[in-house]
C-alpha cells in the first residue's frame, strides 16, 4: 500500500522544482513574461520581482519539505496555489493570442498545487 504521506510529498517536490524553475526562467529570461502578458505587466521590473517570488515560495517549501516543518509546507503550498492560479488566469485572459501548450503548462501545476492542499493537514 502506498503512503499517502510519502506520494503527497513527492508531488510537492515536483510542483516546487517546476516553479522554482520557472521563476528563475522568468529572472533571466529577458522579457519572458511581457512578450506574453505586455497588457499587464508594463516594466521588466515587475517581471524580475515576479520570478523572485516564485522561486522564493518554491524554496521555503523546498526548505518546509526537507526539515518536516508543516508551518513552511502549509505556506509554500498556499502561495504555489495563488500564484499557479494568478499566472493560468492571465494565460486565460490572454488565450486568444498564446499558445494552448502555456495554458496547459500553468494549469498542470495549479491541479497538482489544489491536490496537495486538499490532502494537506491544515489543522492544528
Amino acid at each position: 500500500m502506498i503512503d499517502k504521506q510519502k506520494d503527497n510529498d513527492f508531488i510537492a517536490s515536483v510542483v516546487s522544482i517546476v516553479t522554482l524553475l520557472y521563476g528563475l526562467n522568468v529572472i533571466f529570461s529577458d522579457g519572458y513574461l511581457i512578450e506574453r502578458f505586455s497588457f499587464w505587466l508594463m516594466s521588466s521590473n515587475v517581471e524580475n520581482v515576479v520570478g523572485f517570488v516564485f522561486a522564493l515560495v518554491a524554496l521555503v517549501k523546498v526548505i518546509g519539505l526537507r526539515t518536516g516543518n508543516k508551518r513552511l509546507k502549509r505556506i509554500g503550498i498556499v502561495l504555489m496555489t495563488m500564484l499557479w492560479a494568478a499566472i493560468f488566469s492571465l494565460y486565460v485572459l490572454e488565450a486568444f493570442k498564446l499558445s494552448f501548450l502555456g495554458l496547459i503548462f500553468t494549469f498542470l501545476p495549479l491541479v497538482l498545487c489544489l491536490r496537495i492542499a486538499r490532502r494537506g493537514d491544515f489543522i492544528g
